[in-house]
């Protein structure tokens, strides 16, 4: 399938099951199978089976090990599974890449889980605050970007992370109960 038939389908389906008003929970499997109608693949490009590899060559020792370590820190994630839904950047930390799909629906939910997946992302090495800008940036990438209630829905999350800072200045830093909800998500999403 060339590439424009494959964008033309993924939209295809994000739009038929948004049109169908598929709950959030249920979000993922309605994309499967959406794809599926239309495209006559098992699996779309940007899910567990059809994402292309991206991890890195087994060549590449210091990236083997970042993937290793951030999978320890997100107890019950295996490197398979956050090679779903990271990209490892030059700098060493994990960018989400997943499909739009695969977050919930609501900007609130979806701005939460995509902050917890940056967080992690980053935290496990010795970058343990994250600039807010840098949620900011990821969620308008993903559409999911809520501009006049961001720092509630941030704030919101306080039983994840802590927040230091006020206004443009505010950045973030997991604790113990965000791990654990970045790694139950990280499993839901890749477990479909």
């Amino acid at each position: 399938m060339s590439d424009d038939k494959i964008v033309k389908a993924l939209e295809r389906a994000v739009a038929a099951v948004d049109q169908a008003k598929v709950p959030d929970d249920l979000r993922s499997d309605a994309f499967k199978l959406a794809w599926q109608e239309m495209s006559g693949q098992t699996e779309p490009p940007g899910t567990a089976g059809g994402l292309p590899n991206t991890s890195p060559p087994a060549s590449a020792p210091a990236a083997e090990g970042a993937w290793a370590e951030l999978a320890k820190r997100l107890t019950g994630v295996t490197v398979e599974q956050l090679q779903d839904i990271y990209e490892l950047g030059e700098g060493g930390t994990f960018t989400p890449h997943l499909p739009t799909p695969a977050l919930p629906r609501a900007k609130s939910d979806a701005t939460r889980a995509l902050a917890l997946l940056i967080f992690a992302g980053r935290q496990y090495t010795d970058q343990e605050w994250t600039p807010g800008d840098l949620v900011i940036e990821v969620c308008k990438n993903y559409k999911k970007f809520d501009q006049a209630n961001n720092a509630s829905i941030m704030a919101e999350g306080d039983s994840h992370w802590r927040i230091e800072g006020k206004g443009k200045s505010k950045k973030y830093k997991l604790i113990r109960p965000g791990w654990e909800e970045a790694a139950r998500l990280i499993t839901r999403v890749t477990e479909g």
